[in-house]
């Protein structure tokens, strides 16, 4: 799932699911927003996503390493987590990317996740 900030009240969301054989996409999903974070991989978060055909999931996420690849001198950083996932109980391992712009300023709308 990707979020991007668009414009002060507009924001890109994109993700899918790909299960026998058809793509659906994403209608709505936890806004990064209410996602804690510190300009890295949270060590704990969850989110919930809902699909266009009505499924949805919990999402539970915990970090077990981060590598951090900065670009143009800082001006954007990648961070990625490697760890585990439960989704509504079923387990696996995974990657979790974030990436922020080096002005914090701009990581969110609200001032939760900018501490």
């Amino acid at each position: 799932m990707l979020s991007f900030l668009l414009l002060q009240e507009t924001r890109i969301i994109t993700g899918y699911l790909v299960t026998d054989g058809k793509t659906v996409c994403v209608h709505r999903a936890t806004s990064m927003d209410d996602i804690e974070c510190r300009g890295c991989v949270p060590r704990k978060f969850q989110y919930t996503v809902k699909f266009d055909d009505d499924r949805s999931f919990n999402v539970f996420c915990e970090k077990e390493l981060e590598y951090i690849f900065p670009f143009n001198n800082g001006a954007y950083i990648l961070f990625e987590g490697i760890g585990s996932f439960n989704i509504d109980g079923l387990r696996g391992r995974g990657i979790m990317e974030f990436g922020f712009n080096g002005d914090s300023s701009r990581w969110t709308r609200r001032t939760k996740g900018v501490k």
